[in-house]
């Protein structure tokens, strides 16, 4: 897992990946390695030093942040995320358990691909430690299925959000709106830079005043001077 470990959206699913993988890992060759940091980092690490004492051994590792998580990606044989961490956990050819709010937690297959182009890589709902840990066992008894789900990954990432599909998208909506014609389309870019414009003077004077938000719980945490 390469996460933030903030309270919102992250903790319950890390959390339960903990003590789902700390549980199975006396019958199957599995570790958890979260990489991130946050204002809940304390109570992860906390949660997995018990989980391992537990256990005997470290089967949760805590490695920090790392300013290059490519690594972590690459050593996986599973990857656990939402959002822009699932996809760049696809982009490594592995194969991806989505996490998500109250007990989301599902592999990424052909058959669920649909719902999470739909929706974005992330849900709400599920039945918690259960899916993960049926998840779990599929991939860690099944080699071949893990490379199979893997490749799959890769192509779909290449096909759908690779820097070459997101230049063929903006040509096509450059070249629709330069075919585009009278006042109406005018108007309409006028109105879209006016609210551009409108919208970063509005902040230029929030940061002036001192109001504008300056982090939300997804952002990277400021470096403590030396």
């Amino acid at each position: 897992m390469v996460s933030r470990l903030v309270p919102e959206l992250k903790l319950e699913g890390i959390l339960t990946a903990i003590e789902v993988v700390s549980r199975l890992s006396a019958e199957l060759p599995l570790r958890l390695v979260i990489v991130g940091d946050g204002p809940s980092r304390g109570e992860v690490e906390a949660r997995a030093a018990a989980a391992n004492e537990r256990a005997g051994r470290r089967t949760v590792v805590v490695t920090g942040p790392l300013d290059d998580p490519r690594p972590a990606y690459a050593a996986a044989s599973i990857a656990l995320g939402m959002g822009g961490s699932a996809l760049r956990a696809l982009a490594f050819g592995r194969p991806l358990i989505v996490q998500g709010e109250r007990g989301f937690f599902e592999l990424l297959t052909p058959e669920s691909s649909g719902t999470f182009l739909g929706q974005g890589w992330y849900g709400v709902g599920g039945t918690g430690a259960a899916a993960l840990e049926g998840a779990l066992r599929e991939l860690a008894r099944e080699p071949g299925r893990r490379k199979e789900l893997g490749d799959y990954g890769r192509r779909l990432v290449v096909e759908r959000f690779s820097l070459e599909r997101a230049a063929r998208v903006q040509e096509t909506i450059y070249r629709e709106a330069l075919a585009a014609s009278g006042a109406p389309a005018r108007r309409d870019a006028l109105a879209s830079a006016g609210g551009v414009l409108a919208y970063k003077v509005a902040r230029r004077w929030q940061r002036l005043r001192g109001t504008a938000a300056r982090d939300d719980f997804n952002a990277v945490a400021p470096r403590k001077p030396a």
